[in-house]
């Protein structure tokens, strides 16, 4: 009689062996389905986060989309207004004074035997009297209400040719041509300047009345591709508008918190 007692011990021991087993089995399964039930709420969450941020990038970008849109579209305007009005103010004078009216509003005089002699910084006397014509019937256009707030700087430019008689490399022909564009604008902006002792708007220009010299930074070419060392050998009269804060309008509304 004890094997059958034995066998059935045996029997029993080895089933409860068996439930412990699955007993960690199932514990084990629970543990993990807890678990990955806890990593897929996570990765929801993550993804819904994920999905309100590029919704906010989304709507960011087609603000500053339209931020650019109304800011070409003002830039636009103000410049084709800019050019009539001055088109309209000097017409025939330009070709007169062996100047010309570019279509970002330049006025370019670009005729080196009326404003300068040769090396020279000296303002030659046509030149001046052209510019005691020019100067105050072109603070009237730029300095209207309707620009007046939007000038950001009146750059006069001195631009010279390449050339230098004398110089021994690209460098030095640089430097001096350099020299003499900062002088040259700067004679003309003092002689301008000279010109608007009575002029209502002359605060005004102290705050926007810049001298730049370009030296050959901005050549002009022929059509064949050669530079016109004359027409590059020049004074251009530039208006830049006040577009900075513009500019950090739309990175702000680009950037990301």
């Amino acid at each position: 009689m004890p094997r059958p007692t034995s066998f059935l011990g045996s029997v029993s021991d080895l089933m409860a062996g068996l439930m412990i087993v699955f007993l960690f089995i199932a514990v084990s399964y629970m543990v993990e389905s807890q678990s990955n039930e806890k990593e897929l709420k996570t990765r929801a969450a993550e993804a819904e986060v994920l999905n309100i941020d590029l919704q906010e990038q989304r709507n960011r970008l087609e603000e500053s989309n339209e931020i650019v849109k109304r800011i070409t579209s003002t830039y636009v305007t103000l410049q084709r207004q800019l050019y009539e009005d001055l088109k309209n103010e000097f017409g025939d004078d330009l070709l007169r004074w062996g100047a010309s009216l570019e279509r970002d509003s330049t006025v370019r005089f670009n005729e080196p035997d009326i404003l300068f002699g040769t090396g020279s910084t000296d303002i030659n006397p046509k030149f001046q009297s052209i510019l005691e014509n020019f100067f105050p019937r072109y603070l009237s256009v730029i300095y209207q209400d309707k620009f007046r707030s939007r000038i950001s700087e009146i750059r006069i430019e001195g631009h010279t040719s390449t050339m230098w008689e004398g110089a021994n490399n690209e460098n030095e022909r640089y430097l001096r041509n350099a020299e003499l564009s900062q002088r040259r604008a700067l004679s003309v902006l003092s002689f301008c300047y000279s010109l608007c002792d009575q002029h209502p708007q002359k605060r005004q220009l102290i705050k926007n009345f810049r001298a730049n010299g370009v030296s050959f930074a901005d050549p002009i070419y022929s059509k064949d591709g050669t530079e016109d060392a004359s027409r590059s050998r020049r004074v251009d009269f530039r208006i830049l508008t006040s577009t900075q804060k513009q500019i950090d309008e739309i990175i702000k509304a680009t950037e990301i918190q």
